[in-house]
């Protein structure tokens, strides 16, 4: 948890203001529209600061904070407009927050002056000291504490003035431009024929991009939306050539398959990670799962065993990084006290995506030279521009990641858990948010769930060998003033839990003076009934408890076995 962002969001809401989490990218990390017309309490803003622990700060705009922001973008004309509390932002702009009028103030674009909007009743901005997506910190020039400066008459006029160009009454401003462009050029390709795709559809998303999105896209991340939307809409058409193009199938018998050789299975990371495989880390959100990814990379890179237990290949190791900022990135390998090494390769928010072709041959030139053992993909919803809970859409990402495969490379990539519904909890492999083909696409699968700085890590899959058993970890502070992960051996909560669930069962009824059903099982036990039953069918199948008569309504009723009588010698 950064304490000082913390401090700073809980000032900001002593003096008044509606502050909510955004991420790096400025978008909420909630559902805001509720902070437009009632303010956090300190509680709810420690919780958030638990649950996103790399959280900006955001803070609504209008009568709910009292302030009207003047957004000033870099070269725009900041000198024009009345002195007032300022913050410079992270794109090197100004941000002049104005005392809220007895009126209504929409948001609005242009409308002052080049390069200049205004944030109002239903607008937020991004608070000190944030951090942008550049690295710059957001920092404030003259503190709030000095007050906001009243709107002058004729800059309040300008402000609420009908606005004589339409288009601006449209432009669609920053936290709503890649959905609202994947929404368009959706459209614009559903009526184009294939051949003028590259052409006529390009072109009507650059204009749509230049006339109504505020700030326009730059072309780079332009282009990805173009591409994904391109690949799939040419998906769902379907290859109209097929028909034209010869189909071969090579069948084989088994005395072939018998002559074929095959290396033997290899490991990147002994029994976790296989050579040639995906492997899948899941967890949910602040369980630490980029920083074992790191631990692991760095045990790789050095040729010793991951938290101190398991074996590794040595070699270089590429992390693809769409979820974290470089500084981010390099305070978290400083914090595990991690050397610099040139076998440690980065590609950072570089907007890869597995299910474009052209980046997958991009990656295959990098994986060619750099001759990875492990690339790691942080995380799976930034590596795709499909929808997680389509399985044709994920089979088509992880088509992608499969290209990369090969007998020397594997490939791991973290994925969150979906949040828990009620008061029911599923298992690590039933919690993987999305579609079902993401568990059946991968051939390894660990996940991990945290308490404090101590790990459990469950492989719920693993297709060369038996899973084996959860094991637990630590991070630990060491004498460099660093942290590191160490293995703390195999978790027997389970076992321990199974166990005790037995006891209490065949205690239960050594008391009993007559057999007991399920329901008074569970007035003396205690265990929860989904337990309770689970445990009576295995010790009805270990034949330690025996169904004594089925009483009205089939209700079974359960005793002890009889324990076989010892013949004695004669």
């Amino acid at each position: 948890m950064n304490t000082q962002m913390l401090e700073q969001a809980l000032r900001c809401q002593a003096l008044g203001f509606s502050v909510f989490p955004v991420g790096r990218n400025k978008i909420p990390l909630i559902s805001w529209k509720q902070y437009q017309n009632e303010r956090a309490t300190p509680e709810q803003i420690k919780a958030w600061f638990t649950q996103f622990p790399d959280m900006n700060i955001g803070c609504a705009t209008g009568a709910i904070s009292g302030i009207i922001v003047v957004d000033v973008e870099k070269g725009g004309p900041v000198e024009t407009f009345p002195k007032t509390a300022t913050v410079r932002t992270g794109g090197l702009g100004w941000h002049l927050y104005y005392k809220y009028p007895n009126q209504t103030i929409k948001n609005s674009a242009r409308k002052l002056a080049e390069l200049t909007d205004v944030r109002g009743d239903g607008g937020y901005v991004v608070l000190p000291p944030s951090i942008h997506a550049s690295g710059n910190a957001y920092e404030w020039l003259t503190p709030p504490e000095d007050g906001f400066t009243d709107i002058p008459v004729d800059l309040l006029q300008r402000m609420t003035e009908s606005n004589p160009n339409k288009l601006d009454s449209v432009k669609i401003v920053e936290g709503m431009r890649n959905e609202t462009a994947t929404k368009y050029i959706g459209r614009v390709l559903h009526h184009l024929p294939l051949d003028l795709f590259e052409s006529a559809g390009w072109a009507a998303l650059k204009d749509w991009n230049a006339t109504i999105a505020h700030p326009p896209l730059n072309e780079g991340e332009l282009g990805l939306i173009f591409a994904s939307i391109s690949q799939r809409e040419q998906k769902n058409r379907g290859d109209k050539d097929s028909s034209a193009k010869p189909v071969n199938f090579t069948p084989f018998t088994l005395t072939d398959l018998y002559k074929e050789e095959f290396p033997p299975g290899r490991w990147v990371i002994q029994d976790l990670i296989p050579l040639g495989t995906i492997t899948a880390l899941t967890g949910d959100s602040n369980t630490y799962k980029t920083f074992l990814t790191q631990s692991m990379a760095a045990s790789i890179a050095s040729g010793i065993p991951f938290l101190g237990h398991f074996p590794t290949t040595p070699g270089k190791v590429l992390i693809v990084d769409e979820e974290n900022h470089r500084r981010q990135v390099q305070e978290r390998f400083k914090d595990l006290g991690i050397n610099a090494t040139l076998d440690i390769i980065f590609l950072s928010l570089e907007g890869v995506k597995v299910d474009n072709e052209e980046h997958i041959e991009k990656l295959k030139e990098i994986i060619e030279k750099e001759k990875p053992v492990l690339v790691i993909f942080d995380s799976l919803v930034r590596l795709h521009g499909g929808e997680e809970n389509s399985a044709t859409e994920m089979s088509a990402t992880f088509s992608g990641m499969k290209k990369l495969i090969c007998d020397d490379l594997a490939i791991l990539f973290i994925h969150h858990h979906r949040k828990p519904q009620g008061f029911a909890k599923k298992s690590s492999s039933q919690s993987i948010r999305g579609s079902s083909d993401i568990l059946a696409a991968v051939d390894a699968h660990l996940a991990v769930d945290r308490k404090d700085t101590d790990f459990t890590i469950s492989q719920t899959k693993m297709r060369l060998q038996p899973e084996i058993k959860p094991f637990k970890a630590s991070l630990v502070p060491t004498e460099k003033g660093t942290w590191e992960f160490v293995y703390k051996g195999v978790d027997t909560s389970e076992d321990d839990r199974i166990q005790e669930s037995y006891d209490a069962v065949k205690g239960a009824l050594a008391e009993a003076s007559e057999p007991l059903t399920i329901d008074m099982l569970a007035d003396e036990t205690q265990l929860p009934l989904a337990r309770l039953r689970q445990t009576v069918r295995d010790l009805l199948k270990s034949k330690e408890v025996v169904v004594a008569k089925v009483g009205a309504h089939g209700v079974h009723y359960y005793e002890l076995a009889l324990e076989e009588p010892v013949s004695m010698p004669i």
